[in-house]
This record gives C-alpha cells, sequence and structure tokens, in this order.
C-alpha cells in the first residue's frame, strides 16, 4: 500500500509533527510505501530522512497514484483529495481551532483521527469528518524508554518541555517559585531553540514538565510526569489521574482548576518515583506505536475505496478559501510570538538594568559607612 501524509510544516519538532513522523515510519516498518509532503522543512524533517522516511516539498515530487491518504491539516486534505480522488483519505485532528477542522464538504475524507474525547467531541460535530475514529497518541516504545537508573528517590532534575515556554510565562515562574528547593536543576526544551534529542534529555530527568505528547514520552521513558503548561496545570500523571488527563489529551484543562502556590507545594511533596513505573505501564500498554499504525491499515482496508469523486475546480476553490483562512491564522500567531519575544527580551532588559542599579545602591551605601569610620 502507498501512503502519503501531510503535514504542513516538518521544522521544529512539535506534536503534530512527531505524531505524522512517528506514524509513518512504523507504517513503513510494516512494509508499505510512505511518502511524507510537507510546505517547510527543518529540524523535523532532518530527523525524519535520519530514520530513512522519505520527505517531499515539492509537488512534482509526489507519486503519481497512492493507495491512502492522511493529513493533519484542512487545505491539505482537500489537496490531497483532488490530486488523489481514488484514495482512501484520512484526516488527523491535533488543534481545536477552526482552521484545523476537518474539511467542510463531506466525502473529502473518510475518516478522522481524533487522540483525544475533546477532538473526538468537535468531529462528531462537524459535517466534513467522516467516520470519526478515537485513536490513542502514537508513542515509539523503542525509541522513548527506561534509559539506566530510574528517577531518584529525592528529585534533583526536572526538564521543562514545551514550544510555548515564552508564553508560558507566569505559569512556568510560578511552578519555579512553588518548586524552589535549590537542590532542583531546571533545564528547558523547546522554541526558541528545538531540539531532537528529546528521549536523551529525559534520560536525566527525575521530573518532566510539559503537555500533550511530551508527557507521553515522559511516561514512556520511565520518568514522573506533571501536567503544567501555558493551557493549564493538572498536576501528576498517576493510576487515578490517567484516564482523565489522556481523554484531555494531557493538555492541562481537565482536572482541576489552576492551582495556588500552596497546591504546587503540595503536589511537590507527593513526588514518588514509582510514578515514572507507573507511567510507563500506560505508555507500553496503551500507546504502542506499532499497534496503533497496524490500526490504521485495518481502517484503511475496511473503508475501501471512495464512491463519490468531487469536482476538481470545486476542490480548488474550496482549498484556496482554507489556505487563506490558514495563512491567516498562522501570520496571527506569528505576530503574538514575536510580541512575546519583545516582552521577554525587554523583561529580561529591566531586571537586568534593576540588579545594576541595586548593586549601585549597595557599594553607595558600602562606600558611606567606610567614610563615616574613616572621618
Amino acid at each position: 500500500m502507498r501512503f502519503v501524509i501531510a503535514q504542513r510544516h516538518l521544522e521544529a519538532p512539535g506534536g503534530s509533527e512527531t505524531f505524522a513522523l512517528t506514524l509513518a515510519e512504523h507504517i513503513s516498518k510494516l512494509g508499505h510505501e510512505v511518502v511524507v509532503h510537507a510546505l517547510k522543512l527543518g529540524l523535523a524533517a532532518t530527523l525524519a530522512r535520519q530514520r530513512c522516511i522519505e520527505v517531499v516539498s515539492e509537488e512534482a515530487r509526489l507519486p503519481q497514484d497512492a493507495d491512502a491518504t492522511l493529513a493533519l491539516d484542512r487545505a491539505m486534505a482537500i489537496d490531497l483529495a483532488r490530486r488523489y480522488p481514488a484514495a482512501t483519505r484520512l484526516y488527523a485532528m491535533h488543534n481545536s481551532d477552526e482552521a484545523w477542522l476537518p474539511p467542510p464538504e463531506p466525502g473529502i475524507v473518510a475518516a478522522t483521527l481524533v487522540p483525544n474525547d475533546r477532538l473526538e467531541l468537535l468531529a462528531r460535530g462537524s459535517a466534513g469528518s467522516g467516520e470519526v475514529v478515537r485513536i490513542r497518541q502514537p508513542i515509539d516504545l523503542y525509541r522513548f524508554s527506561p534509559r539506566g537508573a530510574w528517577a531518584r528517590a529525592r528529585p534533583k532534575r526536572i526538564l521543562l518541555i514545551g514550544n510555548y515556554l515564552q508564553s508560558a510565562g507566569q505559569r512556568i515562574g510560578q511552578l519555579q517559585k512553588a518548586w524552589s528547593d535549590p537542590a532542583l536543576e531546571w533545564r528547558r526544551l523547546g522554541l526558541p531553540e528545538p531540539t531532537n534529542e528529546v528521549a536523551e534529555e529525559m534520560a536525566h530527568a527525575d521530573i518532566v514538565v510539559g503537555y500533550g505528547r511530551s508527557i507521553l514520552e515522559a511516561m514512556a521513558c520511565g520518568r514522573p510526569a506533571y501536567v503544567h503548561e501555558h493551557s493549564g496545570s493538572d498536576g501528576w500523571v498517576t493510576t487515578e489521574t490517567y484516564q482523565r488527563l489522556e481523554a484531555d489529551g494531557f493538555a492541562g484543562t481537565g482536572v482541576r482548576a489552576t492551582p495556588d502556590l500552596a497546591e504546587l507545594r503540595e503536589d511537590f511533596a507527593r513526588y514518588h518515583p514509582d510514578l515514572g513505573r507507573v507511567g510507563h505501564d500506560f505508555a507500553r500498554v496503551h500507546h504502542d506505536a506499532r499497534m496503533i499504525a497496524a490500526s490504521i491499515i485495518a481502517l484503511v482496508e475496511r473503508l475501501g475505496r471512495p464512491a463519490h469523486r468531487h469536482d476538481p475546480s470545486a476542490l480548488q476553490a474550496l482549498r484556496s478559501m482554507a489556505e487563506g483562512q490558514l495563512r491567516a491564522v498562522l501570520l496571527a500567531e506569528e505576530y503574538r510570538a514575536e510580541a512575546l519575544r519583545r516582552r521577554a527580551e525587554q523583561e529580561r532588559l529591566t531586571m537586568h538594568a534593576s540588579q545594576r542599579y541595586w548593586l549601585k545602591h549597595a557599594m553607595r551605601q558600602r562606600m558611606d559607612r567606610l567614610r563615616r569610620l574613616f572621618k
């Protein structure tokens, strides 16, 4: 079977990028031909090629025919329907914003894959979703696995993971204030300095703080995982909380209201290295990428070829509308990110200036005391 997977950007590694590449790799391991199409390439594309995944950015290099397609944004899904009218076409949701919902016209995709209950609800309410299929987030359990020692009885290293840490500001600062033990070492991964060495960094951490797929990757590595990011804070993944957190996509909005400093300190007091083993068991049982890839192949075979073909010119017009909407959303995100970068830089400069002021003030006070002594 020839599979084309369309992911708009393969630049900085993130949730949708790693989702697409994990499925591509494991579908390929099942003996199927996979081509990943992305409009912008970068570090994530480099990672894909290191894993022997074929990545193309030019439409001219796409195969003439495909048996199945999987798109992760609305405009690319419509384009695949125009290019491959005889293929079994799937859509994967990873965002609740309008621009990332399934194509609005029924029949463009045969089924929509949803990795949590929140997105499932939206997909079932969308006219063009086709069959809605609830899946678990696929995690490569060989790449993300316990390495060496488990977490320490007394935590020493905390790893913060996320591409929104700059916008997390107050929440991350609040957590660091609550967990203010001077013996703790903090490390950050994600934008503006993305990396492909996530599993290696997790191996040295006692606690991983993040949200979404990073939480599942931490669980697979046997690290105690703490859901806390720009969107909210739900705390530790435990036997009691896993089901609710997974249903919410580990987004930080599924279990509790925003905690105060006292609650965050209580969370830290509840740390136990066995939380890593608990998470590892859940990841191994429910999130094995091999099994999820096999279930998607079975879905394609069951759905069969589409019975209806859309007018190519109508699809082109619909694609142009979806592309325009998506570009407006992405441009707005770029403006917000730039504003956050400037604000962070201004705060850094202000803090630096304040530190210099108080240093000079302390030095003046000391000089005044010395002068009084020698009068």
